[in-house]
């Protein structure tokens, strides 16, 4: 009998999170490009996506268009990793299926 999946539902959560400024002045971006580092990316993802701009920096100084560049790019990030959740554990689910029907069909030959 086939299971579905079960998806989690998708809220954006509140932005809580200190910036590591100095883990964020130690990135070196062209490095990052240059060598496909995905690891540096990924270590860096919370640092980013969840931090709260209005506690880091004063908005009156900042151009309110560029906070909101900032802002989308937040909701983007925090998307995109429920995306890849969702599509990894969709991955394991189908491979569970083809584990269990493969053991069907040898046990039927």
């Amino acid at each position: 009998m086939e299971e579905a999946l079960q998806v989690k539902p998708f809220a954006f959560r509140r932005r809580f999170e200190r910036v590591d400024w100095r883990k964020l002045a130690s990135v070196n971006l062209d490095q990052i490009a240059r060598d496909l580092d995905f690891g540096s990316l990924q270590e860096n993802l919370t640092n980013i996506a969840f931090c709260n701009i209005e506690l880091e920096l004063d908005l009156r100084l900042i151009d309110p268009n560029f906070v909101k560049l900032f802002r989308m790019g937040q909701l983007t990030i925090e998307y995109l990793l429920y995306s890849q959740e969702y599509l990894s554990d969709t991955i394991v689910s189908l491979e569970g299926r083809v584990k269990e029907q493969h053991k069907n069909t040898s046990q039927i030959l």
